[in-house]
């Protein structure tokens, strides 16, 4: 028969019935307990077949009695039978590791001698989406059995068909490693990112200039500009923060804060920032999403929560470049969780984020990375809803130098920050080529383009030719013609 592509010198194409024998899968009726009750024999459905990976089956949730097997619904399948599912979720394939049976979900096709279980099952795999045009139904899809016999398929030489497999479960192998490293690595860069964070608020991931402003006068500059709009500073000129209140940082068997380096001083986050009002407009949430409702989005404005955009809004409170940090508790009990980031322009911030704008002197990507960089739970507090309230924000403290290293450090940070994100968006595009791999591997092994031929190989022809002498109770059948690939021709 005429196949899809061409084959190879030495392979054949010929129907899957004419190389299977196709059984369906059936289900005894459940009133009867003597087709269930003490069941030993493995009774498969779709629902435990994984959709990504052909494994061997050895055991079900369920299992059949002996009985249940002399009833046409469930007929015992031998060691090696390729199960395919062919009804609803089309194209979930395994293979019998013992003898099993398996529900009406699935064809199951017995691969008869020269023909390799995995061969055949990893053709269905690749097969999947033209299997899937012949289905047909009106409650669920399903392909019937006779249009399966018809399908054409590949044959090649048997030892050519084990050398394609092996280098297939090889190659796939060699992807899941691949995929699971690539799977570790958002974590693993978030981790990198608050080891940064940790040495850059330690004053050793920049080197410090003697020359640069110390805090103290930084802190004083900037209580006087408090004193000018008429508020109070938290401290105490000269002052470094007692023990108490302040156990916020991981890693201190002792909970105290660390040294730092000359010229910084550890200082309450409310010394650095000013708290700003997120209710300057008198509108409650339901209200707001009333009038959210039948709004195009280009029309509206962004709406911050506590960890980023929660939606869109057409009315905003603040225009300028703010840093937003998370009320909410239940966002700081992941350490690699970010709880701050800068929100700029015209916005609307909820009532689950603290809104701050630091004084001058203060860098805001200096602050929103220290805050990334501390465990903020011990200054959380309630028992029904876990918050941050502004006045433990407020008493936050943080490890600050003079305004000429808070930029240098930012300098440093986003320096390695942009390397990694350079790694995750190189990552990204892998995971999203080897998504494309795994069936090209296949394509590949189909058009006998993944392993070389060997000329000594039993050709397709002869296979087939002994197949159907061996009979397979197929006597008063004609036999089946393989048209040779045109490379044979001649």
């Amino acid at each position: 028969m005429d196949g899809p592509w061409e084959l190879p010198k030495g392979w054949g194409w010929i129907q899957l019935g004419e190389v299977t024998d196709i059984v369906c899968g059936g289900t005894p009726p459940r009133g009867e307990s003597r087709f269930w009750h003490q069941g030993t024999v493995p009774w498969a459905t779709p629902t435990e077949i994984d959709p990504h990976v052909i494994r061997t089956i050895t055991d079900t949730r369920e299992h059949v009695t002996n009985i249940a097997l002399g009833k046409k619904s469930a007929r015992l399948l031998p060691h090696g039978t390729v199960l395919f599912s062919s009804r609803a979720s089309i194209g979930k394939v395994a293979i019998a590791g013992k003898q099993l049976t398996t529900n009406q979900g699935f064809a199951n096709l017995i691969p008869r001698d020269g023909v390799d279980s995995l061969y055949l099952a990893y053709y269905l795999r690749h097969s999947t989406g033209e299997i899937e045009k012949l289905a047909s139904g009106t409650t669920y899809l399903e392909v019937a059995k006779s249009s399966l016999k018809n399908f054409p398929f590949p044959l090649a030489p048997l030892a050519e068909q084990r050398r394609i497999v092996a280098k297939i479960e090889t190659l796939f192998a060699n992807i899941r490693t691949t995929r699971e490293a690539l799977e570790r690595l958002p974590e693993l860069m978030q981790r990198f990112r608050r080891a940064v964070r940790g040495k850059a608020f330690r004053g050793t991931l920049a080197a410090g200039n003697p020359s640069d402003e110390p805090a103290n006068l930084l802190l004083e500059r900037m209580r006087r500009i408090r004193r000018n709009m008429g508020g109070e500073h938290l401290g105490t000129e000269g002052e470094v923060p007692t023990k108490q209140g302040y156990e916020v940082l991981e890693g201190l068997g002792d909970d105290r804060l660390w040294e730092l380096p000359n010229g910084w001083k550890w200082t309450p986050l409310g010394e650095v920032v000013e708290f700003l009002d997120r209710l300057r407009v008198p509108v409650n949430d339901s209200e707001r999403q009333k009038r959210i409702a039948g709004k195009r989005r280009e029309q509206l404005f962004p709406y911050y929560g506590a960890n980023g955009q929660v939606g869109w809004i057409d009315d905003f409170i603040f225009d300028e470049k703010l840093i937003l940090l998370a009320e909410d508790g239940g966002f700081f009990d992941d350490p690699l969780k970010p709880v701050a980031y800068i929100a700029e322009g015209k916005c609307w911030v909820n009532n689950h984020a603290h809104v701050l704008r630091p004084l001058e002197g203060v860098v805001q990507e200096y602050v929103v990375h220290v805050l990334n960089m501390l465990d903020l739970m011990p200054h959380v507090s309630g028992s029904t809803r876990l918050k941050l309230t502004q006045g433990a924000a407020q008493k936050i403290p943080i490890p600050l130098p003079g305004s000429v290293e808070q930029r240098r450090i930012i300098t440093a940070i986003e320096g390695l920050f942009a390397q990694v994100s350079a790694i995750e968006a190189a990552a990204q595009a892998a995971r999203k080529w080897l998504d494309r791999l795994d069936e090209e591997v296949l394509k590949r092994a189909f058009q006998g383009d993944l392993v070389e031929q060997d000329s000594n190989d039993e050709p397709a022809t002869v296979l087939l030719e002994r197949i159907w002498a061996r009979g397979q109770k197929r006597q008063s059948r004609p036999r089946p013609k393989v048209r040779a690939p045109k490379a044979e021709l001649g």
